[in-house]
C-alpha cells in the first residue's frame, strides 16, 4: 500500500471540494428535505427522509418502513438536538431484524445535527484504518470502530492528532469518504 499524505487543512479542503463537486445534487436534496421536515413526529415525513437518505447514500436498509416506524416511536427530536450519542445505536436496532443499521442511523442523525454525529460507513472506516496503519502514535483496534461511541472517540482523536478540529464532522466525513473511495 502506498503512503497516504498526512491530513492537513489544505488536503482536507481539496477533498471537500471534490466531494462537493461530485455529490452536489445528493447533498442538496437531503439538505432540502431535512430543512423542510426537521422534526421526527409525522410518519410520512420520517418515511420520506429514511427512504431518500437510504437510496442516495446506498445504506442498504431493507426494512425502510420499519426503520421509519422505529424512529417515529422513539420520539428522538430532543435527543437529536442534544447530541445524545446512544441515539445512533437505538435507531440502528429494529426488533426482529438481525442487521444493525449503524451506518444508516449515523447518516440520519448527522443530517439532523451535524455537530454531534459523525457519519460511520465503510469508506470512513477504511480511511481511518489506513491512517492508523502508517502512524505509530495513532492506535486503536479495528473492532473498536464497530461501536459508534468508540468510532466517534477515535474520530475525535484523529481530528486532534492531525490538527483538524476546526473542521466539522460533516467536513471530515467528506474527506474520509473520498479517501476511502480511493483506497
Amino acid at each position: 500500500m502506498s503512503i497516504l499524505e498526512k491530513p492537513n487543512s489544505d488536503l482536507v479542503q481539496r477533498y471537500i471540494a471534490r466531494f462537493d463537486n461530485e455529490n452536489k445534487s445528493t447533498e442538496q436534496t437531503i439538505n432540502w428535505l431535512v430543512k423542510k421536515f426537521p422534526l421526527n413526529i409525522d410518519f410520512e415525513e420520517i418515511y420520506t427522509k429514511v427512504r431518500v437518505i437510504n437510496v442516495l447514500y446506498a445504506s442498504r436498509v431493507s426494512a425502510v418502513k420499519r426503520m421509519a416506524e422505529n424512529i417515529q416511536k422513539r420520539n428522538i427530536d430532543n435527543d437529536l438536538k442534544n447530541g445524545h450519542i446512544e441515539l445512533v445505536k437505538e435507531i440502528s436496532i429494529i426488533p426482529t431484524i438481525k442487521n444493525l443499521y449503524v451506518s444508516f442511523a449515523s447518516k440520519y442523525c448527522n443530517w439532523h445535527n451535524q455537530k454531534a454525529y459523525p457519519i460511520y460507513d465503510s469508506r470512513a472506516r477504511k480511511a481511518i484504518i489506513a491512517y492508523r496503519d502508517q502512524e505509530d502514535n495513532f492506535n486503536f483496534k479495528k473492532k473498536e470502530l464497530e461501536h459508534y461511541y468508540d468510532f466517534r472517540k477515535i474520530l475525535d482523536e484523529f481530528m486532534k492528532h492531525y490538527n483538524l478540529t476546526h473542521f466539522s464532522y460533516k467536513e471530515i466525513d467528506k474527506f474520509l469518504w473520498m479517501r476511502g473511495k480511493e483506497l
